[in-house]
């Protein structure tokens, strides 16, 4: 792990990873982010990515839907998903 005053660099699996360091205030925390790396998702310039999902900010509740299937009785399978978080 190296830390600067605007990223954090991971070493995860051998591969490296720079992540800026405002992403783990909204992610809650390095564990989350690591989660994050660990299942796919990618940070590009200024937003995450996985299978075609493109998210801003990768909330830890965020991984709770995508990963963890809490959405699953909310039939949201082919559609266009908004989420508002207020903080």
């Amino acid at each position: 792990m190296d830390i600067n005053k605007n990223e954090i660099k991971l070493k995860i699996n051998n591969k490296t990873y720079s992540i800026p360091i405002n992403n783990f205030y909204y992610s809650d925390g390095i564990y989350n982010v690591i989660k994050a790396i660990k299942a796919g998702w990618e940070y590009k310039d200024n937003y995450w990515e996985k299978d075609g999902i493109k998210l801003k900010h990768l909330y830890g509740i965020i991984l709770q839907i995508f990963e963890e299937k809490d959405h699953k009785f909310l039939n949201v399978k082919d559609k266009s998903v908004l989420d508002i978080v207020h903080l």
